[in-house]
């Protein structure tokens, strides 16, 4: 359920990004909004996603640039080990591990949005309860993002071990 309300809202922000686009140039090509777009999520993983991820000091550490504003050009990556000019690829290493790392911060349980007084289960006998999708889901489990993304907020955090359950 959460996955498909995801894209759902990636689906809507490409025709939004269309919209205001198109409205300034009728004649913008679909590969010009597909790249505002692609920037616009490129640019929520690098200053939200892996920071969180993986600590600023090492974002920062690897893209000196993104900490002083600076240009690629000017602040060169610090990447000492994978060679993109010569040899671009993934590591099956990489590629199964960054899987089953996303997959293992999943919650069991999630608070969906400030009106349900329930927390929704991933995985439930119980069609009322689960998150599993399949099914039409009823319209009070419209997402509420900002107890997922919004910085400010307090979010739901991943799970990483035994203090980080849901209280």
């Amino acid at each position: 359920m959460i996955v498909s309300q995801l894209q759902a809202s990636f689906l809507r922000f490409h025709n939004k990004i269309a919209d205001i686009m198109t409205a300034k140039n009728k004649h913008v090509s679909f590969a010009e909004i597909q790249r505002a777009v692609r920037w616009h999520y490129q640019y929520v993983v690098l200053t939200d996603f892996l920071p969180t991820i993986v600590g600023r000091d090492l974002v920062h550490g690897i893209l000196p640039h993104l900490l002083t504003g600076g240009s690629l050009k000017h602040y060169q990556p610090g990447l000492t080990v994978y060679s993109w000019k010569k040899a671009p690829f993934i590591p099956i290493e990489f590629s199964a591990a960054a899987y089953r790392f996303g997959h293992s911060m999943v919650r069991p349980i999630y608070r969906l949005n400030q009106t349900l007084t329930d927390r929704q289960t991933i995985f439930s006998s119980d069609e009322n309860k689960s998150l599993n999708g399949f099914r039409e889901f009823p319209s009070t489990w419209a997402i509420d993002w900002d107890l997922f993304f919004d910085p400010g907020a307090p979010r739901q955090k991943a799970r990483t071990g035994y203090r980080n359950r849901i209280r």
